[in-house]
């Protein structure tokens, strides 16, 4: 309720996405003060999932945008300064066949969201739903009971990508997960001057994905990377071109 009243607050369009009905919606939002006028006003606005969302098929990161995109400068036409989104994604995710999708759905909304007046809080039912790593670890902000993961992989507020945290033999999978849904534009590189722990294995896991990008034709090179992440690069004797220029 709070990330909804500050978005009202701020002059944006707070929306609220979880699958359940209208009516349970709006029920939820109850103590919301002066709904009703904010209901008439459009400052409000209640969405069923199946309403934004196809879930008879893994989500497509390209038209889904599109989709938040009308809505963004719908609501800016509209007077708003932009949206605020609380979204319940538990029937996004409750199929694990859908997670490789929504991570890389996560990477593409992240830029957008970057550069736009769109601010989503994704929640979901821990209860129902486990190993969602990869999906949680792809948001700058992350609930520090939601993964056992002690790294993210987002978009920074300048649009850079940026890897940070601890990565250990252990979570070395979550990141090559969270590597291969990484869009294929984005940019040329990779923040990695928050990233206080790589293991040996991790560090494959990165080398790899960076070489198999520029065979691919896209020069990514990690930024920032510390004197200890340098040295553990020579260890392993991997090549030293994928690191930006100091």
């Amino acid at each position: 309720m709070a990330w909804l009243t500050d978005g009202l607050r701020l002059g944006q369009q707070a929306m609220y996405v979880a699958d359940r009905s209208p009516n349970d919606l709006l029920a939820d939002l109850a103590a919301l003060p002066d709904l009703d006028r904010l209901l008439g006003t459009d400052a409000v606005a209640v969405i069923p999932t199946t309403e934004l969302y196809d879930l008879s098929r893994p989500i497509e990161a390209v038209e889904q945008l599109a989709i938040y995109d009308r809505a963004v400068h719908q609501a800016i036409a509209s007077g708003f300064d932009g949206i605020r989104v609380a979204a319940d994604i538990t029937a996004l995710i409750a199929d694990p066949s859908r997670w490789s999708t929504h991570v890389h759905w996560e990477h593409v909304a992240d830029r957008y969201i970057a550069r736009h007046p769109l601010a989503p809080m994704c929640l979901f039912d821990a209860s129902r739903i486990r190993g969602l790593d990869a999906v949680v670890c792809v948001h700058p902000l992350r609930h520090t009971d939601a993964s056992d993961a002690e790294f993210g992989l987002s978009c920074g507020a300048d649009g850079a990508v940026v890897l940070e945290g601890e990565i250990d033999g252990i979570t070395s999978p979550v990141l090559s997960d969270v590597l291969a849904a990484l869009p294929r534009d984005d940019g040329e590189a990779i923040d990695v001057t928050g990233l206080t722990f790589l293991d040996g294995r991790s560090a494959f896991v990165l080398h790899d994905a960076l070489r198999r990008r520029r065979a691919a034709g896209q020069d990514v090179v990690l930024a920032g990377a510390s004197p200890q992440l340098r040295r553990l690069w020579a260890i392993c004797g991997f090549d030293d071109a994928c690191f930006a220029a100091a």
